[in-house]
């Protein structure tokens, strides 16, 4: 039973990850601004975005996890995730997230998560550790591109290939005002059988290739076989029910993505053990241009995948 929470929690937080990159595709809209469509939209705001070498973002997401098992008492968490970053060309990407447990104590209270990804290299470093665990992502971002048929990977909008295979369709809000400016309101939602679909396909592909990274790094053959890991995630995706929606504020005069607010809802089962997790939040992007500055990583200060407990 333990395994299978494991199991769980990987397949929500992968999930979760995926999707909150995830900005905006869309066929032709019936509304339009400046006689452009939500999907054109998007690309206008994307192509300002890609004009700044470098940005900052910060954001809080609030979010809410029931699990129920068989024969346990139902568990509930819900936790304030703090988030800040800065990003730079090409794919030189720094994140730092806080995450406070809200209706319980944990041993050493808030955790803090650091994620910096230069090129196609993750490092991950936990905040109770001195070292970093570094990550290949090449081929997990090889068999996205594939699938999407963009090359362009990172940055705070994704190419209208990759939202197309995410299933990502949107349309124009309300427009607000806001300290005095007028903002475009985008809104966009997910087809959660397209993002089943190519989620599923990642997974098939990816798999093997982690199980041999895995095998290389360690001394012995890892106790869990992952291609049983493989086989529970994909069962799983294949039995959710997911809503996400993300609304883009794109300023009127000067066409910047600056402000986008995130809601999703998503239920997981895996046997008789069942998980629901809402969350909602809201992120800024901001100092366009300005300075920014990463870890700087030595090779000792990277941990071995088969020295971790």
């Amino acid at each position: 039973m333990k395994n299978k929470k494991v199991v769980l929690l990987l397949a929500i937080m992968m999930v979760l990850s995926v999707t909150s990159v995830a900005m905006a595709q869309t066929e032709a809209a019936n509304l339009t601004r400046e006689g452009l469509s939500a999907m054109e939209m998007m690309q206008l705001a994307s192509e300002k975005m890609d004009a700044f070498d470098t940005y900052k973002y910060n954001g809080v997401l609030n979010m809410e996890m029931k699990m129920d098992v068989p024969g346990e008492e139902k568990q509930e968490m819900k936790m304030e995730i703090v988030q800040e970053g800065v990003f730079k060309k090409p794919q030189q990407v720094y994140g730092k997230t806080t995450g406070k447990i809200l209706n319980m104590e944990l041993p050493g209270g808030d955790r803090t998560t650091e994620v910096y990804m230069n090129d196609n290299t993750m490092y991950i470093r936990d905040g109770q550790e001195e070292q970093w665990i570094k990550m290949d992502m090449d081929p997990l971002l090889k068999e996205i591109q594939k699938l999407t048929g963009s090359q362009e990977m990172g940055g705070a909008v994704m190419s209208k290939e990759q939202m197309a295979a995410l299933g990502m369709y949107a349309t124009y809000g309300q427009d607000v005002v806001k300290d005095g400016k007028t903002y475009y309101v985008i809104n966009v939602n997910m087809d959660q059988e397209a993002f089943k679909k190519m989620y599923q396909e990642v997974m098939e592909k990816i798999m093997p290739q982690f199980a041999e990274m895995a095998v290389k790094e360690g001394e012995e053959q890892p106790q869990v076989d992952p291609e049983v890991i493989k086989k529970q995630i994909v069962e799983m995706i294949s039995m959710m029910e997911m809503e996400m929606e993300y609304s883009m504020y794109i300023d009127k005069e000067t066409k910047l993505f600056e402000d986008m607010k995130i809601k999703q809802t998503l239920q997981m089962n895996m046997g008789e053990m069942k998980s629901h997790t809402s969350s909602e939040g809201t992120y800024k992007y901001y100092d366009f241009n300005g300075e920014v500055t990463f870890p700087e990583i030595k090779p000792e200060d990277i941990k071995e995948m088969n020295k971790m407990e």
